[in-house]
């Protein structure tokens, strides 16, 4: 079989197929489908001012438990727990969605390039990986928050978040790098990477066309991995004071909320805490069903492609 009949057949018969049961998913993957798309449109609609709700106003007495009135009861200040926990998605979600995709970009371009070129880019990449390997994440994710909240891109200050999101998406691309760079080695020796390279294709035609089908499955996955990882590391910083102040996020919430609770006030902690469980189980439950989905080598079901 060619390089070319071998690529149409992948992506086409039955490749558009399984792209197309993505938006298909049944059962208990679409029930978490549905639960991260709630949450995406969450930090969506918190980004550009709904609710149109102050966080910082004053709703109702101190400490008040939950009710009718306060679904999620309300903190010291009497501020809302339920608009904090809305508007926590916001930072939580965006930090963590946009340093995976920083990182799994990273990663993916690296490892390909290790993969395929090998030689001094093989061994420069190796080096990298290595070193950063050797320090402890927490200790270089803390310097390098540090150190770029100082700093500003364009005039644009990084203070926050946006150290934060940085942060965690230069820190985070080794494993990804290291998987894809085994992937790549291993199809550079299939018989159609070879025929391709015979034929004449370019590397970026090979790499676009018939390698990176075979990694898509492994995107999702270490993507998945990721923002669930990064989750708990915004948690994480946050409650170490290295997040912005002048908007909620659920790390802020699960700090304040850890003073409360030496006063039996348990509403805070729970609600942030239930955001971000939901939030990385039903993101671990989509990656594995779209990686399930979309893996070329997994053999289709007898009729399920029609």
């Amino acid at each position: 079989m060619s390089a070319a009949s071998y690529s149409n057949a992948t992506m086409t018969t039955p490749g558009w197929n399984r792209l197309r049961k993505v938006f298909r998913l049944r059962g208990w993957p679409g029930v978490m489908l549905i639960v991260v798309l709630a949450y995406i449109m969450a930090a969506l609609l918190g980004s550009l001012g709904w609710p149109d709700e102050d966080w910082t106003r004053r709703a109702g007495p101190s400490f008040a438990p939950p009710s009718w009135e306060h679904w999620f009861g309300t903190d010291r200040l009497g501020r809302s727990v339920a608009l904090k926990t809305w508007l926590g998605a916001r930072l939580s979600v965006i930090i963590s969605c946009g340093g995976a995709a920083i990182a799994v970009g990273t990663g993916l371009l690296l490892g390909m390039l290790a993969g395929w070129r090998r030689g001094w880019v093989d061994a420069l990449v190796i080096w990298l990986c290595t070193t950063l390997s050797t320090v402890p994440r927490l200790l270089l994710l803390l310097a390098l928050s540090l150190l770029l909240r100082e700093q500003s891109i364009f005039g644009v200050s990084l203070h926050g978040a946006p150290a934060m999101l940085l942060a965690l998406g230069l820190t985070g691309w080794v494993g990804v790098c290291q998987v894809v760079r085994a992937e790549m080695i291993k199809l550079g020796s299939l018989p159609f990477i070879l025929a391709a390279r015979a034929l004449g294709a370019s590397s970026f035609g090979i790499a676009r066309r018939h390698a990176l089908p075979h990694l898509t499955h492994l995107i999702l996955v270490e993507f998945g991995l990721r923002v669930a990882g990064f989750i708990g590391a915004e948690v994480s910083l946050s409650f170490l004071g290295l997040g912005p102040v002048d908007q909620p996020s659920w790390g802020t919430m699960l700090e304040e909320a850890r003073i409360e609770t030496g006063q039996h006030v348990w509403w805070q902690m729970t609600a942030s805490f239930a955001a971000v469980l939901l939030f990385s189980t039903a993101v671990h439950e989509v990656s594995d069903a779209l990686r399930d989905v979309l893996d070329p080598r997994r053999a289709p079901e007898p009729g399920s492609e029609r």
